[in-house]
């Protein structure tokens, strides 16, 4: 096969970049760069206590194709790391690490997960294709996009059959697409936006069409090759209609997703749904990652979530999920959930088979039924047969549960092959596996085979690696674009870059490199950039100006920095009153919790220990208490609860800072419903965090 390394197009500048790493790829005499992205919303979710349940707020990936000869990518980190691991560890990607840069040699189009000192906040997702068998072009029924395209309501609806929506490497369709008509496609390489993550032109509640990707109702649909990101909404959802109107033979290739959102679910192939498949894909998302009920097949999806991976609800019959490989999953691996029709739920020919997690740092449990008692399980044949597993040690990942069942009836489970810490399981006990199992009188048998492997491959690599310069401003490190350069005794560093992570309007005299401008560090105090500087060992530390002023930024549209408290309860968007921004909090679930969320780490550390005040305005037509709160992740720094009135009401909260909670892995505002009551809608602006001493 003829060598082709194709390095796409660059997605357009609204596609957030990320500067932890720098990614080159090689093959043969050839190397080239790549754009690592990460164009995702911040999620209060992270149920990980190995992550310090910070929030979710990172979605790396960097992408492009080949085929022919292998490739070696090149992973340069930009900080201090103990360890790293090369992902899905049962794959045996060939790797090597030296000065700095993790080295992943591919000998096929696949994807792979870079993750450093057992983080996932550092994850880094390494999208690997083969090149494209087509390259459409504009006719009567395909639609080429161009760049970056809007949508005039921010919904693609393929009414035609035979419609052929293509996205070209590099192009970005900002809107969410429904598929209304038997034999579409929607191919590509390039990426879906979900339009509602810009809350400044989009409304969730206006635009509530249950999916960024839905298809409803039509048979032969193909979604292959394309980037699927920041979905606030199911990122694609094969479903029927109540009148049993099916939904065949969809298939979904080589998708790529890379979400964060409590309602982002991933792949999702619901009721009157039939065939639908799933194929070579990568699933990064905030919500369950593969949901499915009747006649739904996944084969080589490697899948990460704050959730569950695998999501069985209600009447199972003819599924199956194979060669799935978890590196993460923080809430469970397996949930079989909902009741199912007619008062029962029935398992028939259920088969989950070669299910690997032994990536995964943190998860309570590896298989729970809990179908509502209401509605009893009936299994029908074998029922649910998983076949093939690989776990860590349960007490490495804190999983209390191996298996549970709390469901009525008999959901019949033969567990075949199971391996845990590289162990075959010949018997499933508290003592064989370390976890509780709780079948509660359901059937469950355990079989193993000869010639299972139950052998563990070791992922983490140890080496203790020292970058030659870190740079903070106060507590918060900050990365560039461009390399930092050493001339003699000076240092230089990328200028525009540090002036704007310095928050100030003061600039040094720059000297340029390789079209770069740059700033050298001696000039930094002088020119009234930085108000001191500081180096210890490898560390560079900018003291910046003392702040004035509001600390939170003017927000931009595209991904917000206010997102929903609660997203699967509520939507967040804005209004425009008397020229003034207001985002208004709308309950949709009668959640006693609902609310705005938004990060201040990054002011915080900057600025350093004192006190800081939090300022807004609320109203809301409903006389009931509000929450506003300075979270840390395992607990609130303060908080108070105010009075809501129809008309604007001001309010503010202070909180002190340590030194130690500098190194808090998540500070956030959240402004709520108090949850003792439901809050249907409330108001807020004049946001402003202030720091007054």
């Amino acid at each position: 096969m003829k060598e082709q390394l194709i390095i796409y197009p660059e997605f357009d500048e609204r596609i957030e970049r990320d500067n932890l790493y720098t990614v080159s790829v090689t093959q043969g005499e050839r190397t080239e760069h790549l754009p690592v992205y990460n164009h995702t919303e911040d999620s209060r979710v992270n149920r990980n206590p190995l992550d310090g349940r910070r929030a979710d707020e990172f979605r790396r990936f960097s992408t492009f194709a080949f085929a022919g000869e292998g490739v070696r990518v090149d992973v340069r980190v930009g900080c201090d790391f103990r360890s790293y691991e090369v992902m899905p560890a049962r794959k045996h990607f060939r790797h090597s690490f030296r000065d700095g840069v993790i080295s992943v040699y591919l000998d096929r189009p696949d994807y792979v997960v870079i993750r450093l000192d057992g983080g996932d906040h550092t994850d880094l997702a390494i999208l690997a294709d083969a090149p494209e068998a087509e390259l459409p072009r504009e006719g009567e029924k395909t639609i080429v996009v161009d760049r970056w395209q809007e949508v005039e309501g921010g919904v693609l609806t393929l009414t035609e059959p035979h419609t052929t929506v293509y996205i070209p490497a590099g192009a970005v369709l900002n809107a969410r697409i429904q598929v209304l008509a038997d034999d579409c496609r929607i191919i590509g390489r390039g990426a879906i936006v979900d339009p509602v993550g810009d809350i400044y032109r989009y409304s969730a509640a206006e635009l509530d069409t249950g999916g960024v990707i839905l298809i409803k109702s039509v048979n032969r649909t193909l979604v292959d090759g394309v980037h699927l990101l920041d979905a606030k909404a199911f990122n694609l959802e094969v479903i029927g209609t109540w009148a049993e109107v099916w939904a065949t033979d969809n298939l979904v290739r080589n998708v790529k997703i890379l979400s964060t959102q409590m309602s982002s679910d991933g792949i999702t192939f619901c009721y009157y749904a039939r065939n639908s498949r799933a194929e070579h894909c990568f699933v990064y998302c905030g919500d369950n990652a593969l949901v499915y009920e009747d006649y739904a097949h996944y084969r080589d999806v490697t899948v990460g979530t704050t959730c569950n991976a695998l999501y069985p609800q209600t009447d199972v019959e003819g599924s199956s999920a194979e060669d799935i490989y978890v590196f993460r999953a923080d809430e469970g691996l397996i949930n079989v959930t909902m009741g199912g029709e007619n008062g029962i739920t029935r398992s028939q020919d259920h088969t989950i088979r070669n299910f690997s997690a032994v990536d995964i740092t943190f998860t309570p449990y590896f298989l729970f039924v809990e179908l509502p008692k209401s509605n009893p399980a009936v299994t029908i044949g074998e029922g649910l047969t998983v076949e093939n597993v690989w776990l860590r040690k349960l007490s490495d990942t804190r999983t209390c549960d191996f298996y549970r069942n709390i469901a009525a009836g008999d959901y019949k489970i033969t567990l075949k092959n199971c391996s845990v810490d590289g162990k075959l399981l010949r018997e499933i006990t508290p003592e064989t596996t370390g976890g509780a199992v709780v079948p509660a009188g359901h059937s469950f048998r355990c079989l193993s085979d000869a010639d299972f492997d139950p052998c563990i491959p070791s992922a983490r690599e140890t080496v203790d690696y020292k970058n030659q310069l870190n740079v903070y401003i106060g507590h918060w490190q900050i990365f560039f674009p461009a390399p930092v350069r050493y001339e003699g005794i000076e240092i230089f560093l990328p200028a525009e870059t540090l002036r704007r992570e310095l928050r100030t309007d003061c600039m040094a005299e720059t000297v340029l490199r390789d079209g770069v401008a740059y700033v050298g560090l001696s000039d930094l105090t002088r020119s009234g950039m930085a108000k001191s500087i500081d180096m210890i060992r490898n560390r560079l530390l900018l003291t910046p100006n003392d702040p004035c002023g509001n600390l939170l930024p003017p927000d931009s549209g595209i991904v917000s920095k206010y997102t929903e408290y609660i997203c699967y309860a509520s939507h967040l968007v804005a209004l425009r009153e008397d020229g003034e921004t207001v985002l208004r909090v709308i309950n949709t679930f009668h959640h006693k919790s609902v609310g705005l969320f938004r990060l201040i780490g990054e002011e915080v550390r900057k600025y350093g220990a004192g006190t800081y005040r939090l300022d807004f305005e609320v109203r809301s037509p409903e006389e009931k208490p509000i929450r506003a709160a300075i979270d840390y992740s395992n607990r609130a720094a303060a908080e108070q609860c105010f009075p809501l009135t129809a008309d604007w009401s001001a309010r503010s909260l202070e909180v002190t800072v340590d030194e130690a909670d500098l190194d808090e892995p998540k500070i956030a505002i959240i402004i709520s419903g108090n949850g003792d009551c439901a809050v249907e809608e409330f108001d807020v602006r004049c946001l402003s965090l202030t720091k007054i001493d």
